[in-house]
């Protein structure tokens, strides 16, 4: 196992705007992607924007995933803020 970090800095006072900052967040996605593809990378304290990336993150995991979420959390009171399954729903998530 090998742990890569990718550390930058952008100071919005030092002139990186917001347009800068979501360039930053652009280009790390791409390389967390490529990485992902191309040698089965994982990104632990992961952020994925969609339910359906953290489905690929999870890959042949993702059914005893949510089996789990389903059994252990029918509430979805557990863990909103990762946005792994979709705000606002409750009840028994598919598969």
């Amino acid at each position: 196992m090998y742990v890569v970090g990718i550390l930058r800095s952008a100071n919005p006072d030092e002139g990186c705007s917001h347009h800068c900052l979501q360039e930053l967040l652009r280009r790390h996605r791409h390389i967390a992607d490529t990485a992902g593809v191309r040698i089965g990378a994982k990104q632990y304290l992961a952020h994925h924007p969609t339910p359906a990336g953290w489905h690929q993150h999870f890959g042949p995991r993702w059914e005893r995933f949510v089996e789990r979420k389903n059994r252990f959390d029918p509430l979805s009171i557990l863990g909103p803020g990762q946005g792994i399954f979709p705000k606002g729903s409750t009840g028994v998530y598919a598969s």
